[in-house]
């Protein structure tokens, strides 16, 4: 007979295997891929004030020609414009902008309490044969502001050049021109644009930030950049050209939360030639930063019975209201939305996404694939975490999410 202490050492053995079995054969999300935003590490934000503690979760129907996101969606921000910050002495003596096309509207605006305010006719207007008559079209007067005519700071010159004063080189001159103003151009009729676009609107605390800037038709000879928080503190920011794009690669730094999270402004400016002049381009974009304050777990629990519940585990660094985001796919088509908001406080939480029968034609599916995973912090209004594809059922049945 096998002595007892045997039995009890291969019994405590099994069991363990067992539990080690039990926790591979745990259901987990498809692992994320390259373009999937995942936070790598949790960090805990400013407790938000006043949200609703109320949950809320509802689905609903969606159309199958509906397009679903596969990636974060970017904005690519386009520009003909550029400023340049001058000195009335610069100004007096003449200032020259180097115009790719006629008709440019130009903004001369006083950079503090000590820049004199100018009057159209003290600014005059030349080129390479002397000055132009009549150059100035659409003239908006600094006593125009009071009732309200644009957005600009009080004092602004602007005014649009007539097409008869060309392109090319001209100068601006007024001659009572003191302390600091900002000269804005817009070289409205070019073709030349300079784009400027992230690879993400929204970007964690400890995630790297990729731009690029591309000017077609003329040739790069720098971009410069600054990323400007909303406290106003400023990051430089180098590009270098790759493979007919110029690239930054940058890690937002970001020493404090409180006022620091929020909208942060990317400001590029490039030097270029066409062989004629030096070209002058600015372009702006945003992204919001936040704290990584939860993310997914990656474990879930599936149930379809009176409905298909998805029960999501979510680690939560810092207590708030979140948000989860989902889109049922079947046979690669959009059939169904769900979302759930609920306040959760620090811990291992779940939260369930519950596709309800009234958003099938034709009873719950057996096979189906959950795209578009989206985990929210409503206090800082931000996207955590997002998965293009997260989960399949069937998956010899079910198929990869549509691409927009």
């Amino acid at each position: 007979m096998m002595p007892a202490c045997l039995r009890l050492t291969q019994l405590g053995l099994a069991l363990t295997l067992a539990l080690a079995s039990a926790a591979v054969s745990a259901d987990v999300l498809l692992a994320p891929t390259s373009s999937d935003q995942v936070p790598a590490s949790l960090r805990a934000g400013v407790a938000p004030e006043g949200l609703d503690r109320q949950p809320v979760q509802m689905s609903w129907p969606l159309s199958a020609d509906q397009a679903v996101q596969s990636q974060q969606p970017t904005y690519r921000a386009e520009s003909k414009e550029f400023w340049q910050r001058i000195s009335g002495t610069e100004l007096a003596r003449g200032v020259a902008i180097y115009l790719t096309a006629p008709g440019a509207v130009v903004r001369i605006s006083p950079a503090g309490s000590r820049a004199q305010v100018l009057a159209p006719e003290s600014v005059q207007i030349s080129n390479a044969r002397g000055a132009i008559s009549g150059a100035m079209r659409s003239v908006l007067r600094p006593e125009d502001l009071a009732e309200g005519s644009a957005p600009f700071p009080e004092g602004s010159l602007a005014f649009r050049l007539d097409r008869a004063a060309g392109q090319g080189e001209l100068m601006l001159q007024a001659a009572n021109a003191s302390g600091e103003y900002l000269l804005h151009v817009f070289d409205v009729g070019s073709s030349l644009s300079l784009s400027l676009a992230a690879n993400r609107d929204s970007v964690l605390l400890g995630q790297s930030l990729t731009l690029e800037s591309q000017l077609d038709g003329a040739q790069l000879n720098r971009i410069e950049g600054l990323i400007t928080a909303p406290d106003g503190s400023t990051q430089a920011i180098t590009f270098k050209p790759r493979g007919g794009v110029w690239r930054a690669d940058v890690m937002p730094e970001l020493p404090a939360l409180g006022a620091r999270q929020g909208l942060y402004e990317v400001h590029a400016w490039a030097v270029a030639s066409d062989g004629k002049g030096q070209i002058l381009r600015d372009a702006k974009t945003a992204f919001a930063l936040a704290a990584p304050t939860a993310r997914l777990t990656g474990e879930y629990a599936l149930s379809a019975s009176e409905a298909i519940s998805l029960k999501v585990q979510v680690q939560v660094a810092s207590a708030s209201r979140y948000a989860l985001d989902g889109t049922m796919l079947v046979s690669g088509a959009p059939v169904a939305q769900a979302q759930s908001a609920i306040w959760l406080d620090a811990g291992t939480h779940q939260i369930e996404l519950r596709f309800e029968p009234a958003s099938f034609e034709r009873g719950l599916p057996k096979a189906y694939a959950i795209a578009d995973l989206r985990l929210l912090d409503q206090g800082q209004l931000v996207t955590l975490e997002r998965r293009a594809l997260a989960l399949k059922v069937n998956q010899d049945e079910a198929s990869e999410p549509v691409s927009r």
